[in-house]
């Protein structure tokens, strides 16, 4: 018969054999924390996402070609930022001349996101557009208290077709006491407000008849004409101010 008996293992051996059974779990340990945190954090910034609109990758860009359309004529946004920028003289104005730059390139990274990438790119258009409006706020009307700017900064991520509809309704009136005030506004004005209707039909238009094609195109060219439009009331803005 054969005696067998389990071979003894040192001291050395044994300290050693459970130093690599020690590393091979805290190998383990670390990388479930590392899959648990990539995990959490995935979920987490998801979940944010979904909580943020606009949701879906909107109604626009069917061909290749109106992409490009698009694309170029988000361009003139970024034109009228740069002009803005370098003729109003307060930090306001200013700022509003950077935003519009903003809307500019918002938009070009919405139309040109690939298909898996759209849903977030149509949120980068909105926020930037939602901030434009704040920054619109802050140049035609300064005396906006600080809490109302923080506000509407922070709800931008989450309510941008609010914020900006807000703004708006504020601008646009203060707008329409000036013209009233100014006869010198009241023809920049009017054009203004043609192109502001007409762009919000464009807009409407293209949320219950999506398939007509180059409706977007047509706003972004309103929409365009309309922001450089309200440059006037900026000016006359900083003209009260320096008086």
């Amino acid at each position: 018969m054969l005696n067998w008996r389990p071979r003894k293992q040192s001291g050395k051996q044994l300290s050693t054999s459970y130093a690599a059974k020690l590393g091979r779990l805290e190998t383990i340990q670390a990388d479930d924390w590392r899959t648990l945190v990539t995990r959490t954090g995935s979920e987490a910034g998801a979940a944010l996402l979904g909580l943020c609109r606009p949701q879906g990758p909107g109604k626009c860009d069917h061909s290749r070609f109106e992409r490009v359309v698009n694309v170029v004529t988000s361009l003139p946004f970024v034109a009228i930022g740069y002009d803005t920028m370098k003729k109003m003289t307060t930090s306001e104005g200013k700022m509003y001349g950077a935003s519009i730059m903003g809307v500019g390139a918002g938009a070009v990274v919405y139309h040109t996101s690939p298909n898996k990438y759209r849903n977030l790119g149509r949120k980068i258009d909105y926020w930037c557009i939602g901030l434009s409006s704040t920054a619109l706020m802050r140049a035609v009307l300064p005396s906006t208290p600080p809490v109302a700017t923080a506000a509407a900064i922070f709800m931008t991520p989450f309510q941008p077709f609010v914020v900006a509809s807000a703004n708006a309704l504020a601008v646009e009136a203060h707008y329409l006491k000036r013209a009233k005030q100014r006869g010198d506004l009241k023809r920049a004005h009017q054009l203004h407000i043609t192109t502001g209707v007409l762009g919000m039909f464009c807009f409407v238009l293209e949320e219950v008849y999506p398939k007509i094609p180059l409706v977007h195109t047509a706003w972004h060219g309103l929409s365009a004409f309309g922001m450089a439009g309200m440059n006037h009331l900026v000016a006359d803005t900083e003209a009260n101010r320096t008086k």
